[in-house]
């Protein structure tokens, strides 16, 4: 389950980024 975490830690990093 480390690539869900590592996803979902991108993802929002990238929505934090994004907004």
């Amino acid at each position: 389950l480390r690539a869900a975490a590592i996803a979902l830690h991108f993802m929002g990093k990238s929505s934090l980024s994004e907004v």
